[in-house]
């Protein structure tokens, strides 16, 4: 509820009415909803009921894919984008499959993509571990590394890492059990199989990029920061949540690059208008902010990872104030406000 609370604190300041609406709250043929209010004068978040205008502009965050699902969501999302004179963006979380099947289409950006394949039981495992010695699966519905896998190809056999929010799991497998380890491990949740990338290292470490970009208040995207994710001493994955830290961007790539720095900086930045303006066309609905994951070599070469409509809080507060202020500039450009004034 803070991001609520933080974009309704920073809609304020804009002179912009920013409330939270439920389904329960959208009834067919109504020129009102019901709504929550933050009461200003409260010392902690205090959410007062209220029956509002319809909205000029909604901003779907329903905060997972199972209650996006429900019938309910979908039943009052159906009907928000009926209504003449409302305009909603990013109307629904992406897949990762989706994702790298969009990327795909694109001959420039499909160099981007490491190899993967859909899971299946397994089905491409041999093929997949003859060609490469560290494979991930990722949960097609997955958020912040929960549930990722990591397969390493050992002298005999393999080393397999289960990685979930409680924790992580260690296995050694035969060869001929492989696949039934892991199939054990992912049960009837869909998964991709991906390569694994050689990271580049920051004080030791493998690192990857997280980039929020948003589209400004004249509709188009920019990018409005990027993170540093630095893997946890014993994790598979740079999420925070996982025990991974941020480090400034500007201090990773100097050290890497030296006075190549700002270059690789305007790749990495051209390369993601670019994926978000595919990903939007591809998908055919409107979006108005993306989160990306990126991987990046010594060499400078790009890997793209995934996409998520939903980003997460970032933990840079410039970024994060910076996120803020771009939402409701858009909200504003959706509106016509932005172009009345």
């Amino acid at each position: 509820m803070s991001n609520f609370s933080d974009l309704i604190r920073t809609g304020r300041q804009m002179g912009v009415t920013v409330y939270v609406m439920t389904p329960e709250g959208l009834r067919p043929g109504a020129r009102t909803v019901k709504g929550f209010l933050l009461n200003p004068r409260a010392k902690g978040p205090r959410w007062v009921a209220a029956t509002l205008p319809l909205p000029d502009v909604v901003y779907n965050r329903i905060p997972s894919r199972r209650h996006e699902m429900r019938p309910a969501e979908q039943k009052a999302l159906a009907t928000l984008s009926t209504i003449p004179g409302i305009h909603l963006f990013n109307p629904s979380f992406f897949n990762k499959w989706t994702l790298y099947l969009h990327m795909g289409r694109s001959e420039k950006l499909s160099r981007l993509l490491p190899d993967t394949v859909e899971w299946k039981g397994g089905t491409r495992l041999d093929e997949m571990v003859e060609k490469h010695s560290t494979l991930f699966l990722k949960p097609v519905n997955g958020k912040a590394g929960d549930g990722m896998i990591r397969i390493s190809r050992l002298e005999e056999g393999y080393e397999i890492i289960h990685q979930t929010l409680r924790g992580k799991q260690r296995f050694h497998s035969s060869d001929d059990k492989l696949r039934s380890k892991l199939n054990a491990l992912t049960g009837d949740r869909s998964y991709i199989l991906q390569q694994g990338i050689n990271l580049a290292r920051h004080r030791g470490r493998p690192f990857d990029l997280r980039l929020l970009l948003q589209k400004e208040g004249t509709g188009r995207w920019d990018v409005t920061g990027i993170g540093v994710r630095v893997a946890g001493g014993e994790a598979i994955s740079t999420h925070v949540p996982m025990g991974g830290s941020i480090a400034p961007i500007g201090e990773v790539l100097q050290g890497l690059f030296g006075n190549h720095a700002s270059t690789v900086k305007e790749h990495l930045r051209s390369t993601v208008l670019e994926i978000a303006r595919h990903i939007e066309k591809e998908e055919g609905k409107n979006l108005g902010e993306m989160s990306m994951d990126l991987g990046l070599e010594s060499n400078g070469r790009i890997w793209f990872f995934e996409a998520n409509a939903k980003p997460m809080k970032f933990d840079e507060p410039v970024i994060r104030q910076k996120s803020l202020r771009r939402l409701i500039e858009y909200c504003l450009y959706l509106s016509g406000y932005a172009r009345r004034s």
